[in-house]
């Protein structure tokens, strides 16, 4: 039996792609292993980038349940298997997708506490999304939501939510770096000026648009720069090919997937986030983190992790010419890209700072599985 004080934790998510969920998920089981508790992790698939040994070496358990098809049975009698019982104390769902599924198969009677996720403004923007979510809700506990735009979302969508946890995302200080040694295992010149983008390469994430604007900043910038582009996704090829239907093969860099992004962002000068929807952004709050001069697009939480003109630069989404015009400000001036660089760290890491992150997140938790200690923070979650 496990002692009377631990509790065990299981974390639901699509995959285990090396990605800002994944990463942040695994910040959250290091803390709840630091206060004595277990932690599952279960995948509905794997995926060749997965990050199964890295929580391995945690001390979570990883468990893939083989999800092959949309309406899958055999995948939903392991899902029901894995959360039957006593097993578990609270299971996190964090997706939209693996709430749903955990409220189809979670029993009617004694079951964990059960947490689900908005992590994007651009989900639940169908009605079967919206219906889905609010069935979901009704079996819920609490939602975790990663910025005041999300829970706004949240909100607007589901008639009469569940208590909204607000946590943002958390940041590890950046190191000091071996920036010039990074850059040559990069292959980065040292007079180029090296802008950077990291995300899935998905249409919500806009890479397209910012080889575009890219296409466009080369024609008035003549001295050595380039694009380079961190992860990958399904427009890899397509992506490719339209730098080389823009003239661009050799000026955009495709580095495809990084198990640990902030290892190398230092390299760079100019981080750019294109998006055309996002959450609380881990590629922006990692960039921020590393001192990068950043530009990005206006939209969902950007707002409240960048500062516009303090630091960073913020974008009209909707214009390409907007930030072609803010990225040559920051190629023409050393000065102010060095002066947003060193105030973003400053900033990001004071406000954002991982061990806050996880220290929220361990406290709404056990306020949850252990309500004679409830903090004030999960009491105040529970009204509007």
């Amino acid at each position: 039996m496990r002692p009377s004080a631990e509790k065990s934790f299981l974390f639901v998510l699509d995959n285990l792609e090396a990605g800002g969920i994944q990463r942040q998920i695994l910040e959250v089981c290091r803390a709840l292993s630091a206060h004595g508790h277990s932690c599952t992790l279960a995948a509905f698939r794997s995926s060749p980038d997965e990050m199964s040994g890295v929580f391995h070496s945690a001390g979570v358990k990883v468990r893939f349940l083989g999800k092959t098809t949309l309406l899958d049975f055999a995948f939903l009698q392991r899902l029901r298997r894995l959360v039957a019982g006593k097993r578990f104390d609270l299971v996190h769902s964090m997706t939209p997708q693996a709430s749903f599924w955990l409220a189809c198969v979670l029993p009617f009677g004694r079951r964990p506490h059960f947490v689900g996720s908005l992590l994007n403004v651009h989900k639940l923007g169908t009605s079967t999304e919206r219906l889905c979510e609010f069935m979901a809700s009704r079996r819920m506990d609490a939602v975790f939501v990663n910025a005041a735009a999300v829970e706004r979302r949240y909100r607007e969508r589901i008639p009469s939510p569940p208590p909204l946890w607000r946590i943002y995302n958390g940041v590890h200080a950046s190191p000091p770096s071996d920036r010039a040694g990074i850059r040559a295992r990069l292959g980065i010149p040292d007079r180029e000026i090296a802008i950077v983008t990291a995300g899935r390469l998905q249409p919500v994430k806009r890479q397209a648009d910012l080889i575009r604007t890219f296409a466009q900043i080369v024609k008035e910038w003549v001295e050595p720069c380039r694009l380079h582009i961190i992860g990958d996704g399904p427009l890899r090829e397509r992506l490719e090919s339209l730098a080389q239907s823009l003239d661009l093969s050799g000026r955009v860099v495709f580095h495809g997937v990084h198990s640990n992004p902030p290892d190398i962002l230092p390299a760079f000068d100019i981080f750019v986030l294109p998006s055309g929807s996002e959450g609380f952004p881990n590629a922006l709050l990692e960039a921020m983190a590393a001192g990068l001069a950043c530009v990005a697009t206006r939209v969902g939480g950007v707002p409240e992790a960048l500062e516009d003109g303090v630091t960073g630069c913020l974008v009209d989404p909707a214009s390409s010419d907007h930030m072609r015009d803010v990225i040559l400000s920051l190629l023409r001036s050393p000065d102010l890209r060095s002066k947003l660089g060193q105030a973003a760290k400053q900033q990001t890491v004071k406000r954002f700072g991982m061990e806050r992150m996880t220290g929220l997140a361990v406290r709404y938790y056990e306020g949850l599985v252990s309500p004679r200690h409830c903090p004030l923070a999960y009491i105040m979650s529970c009204f509007p």
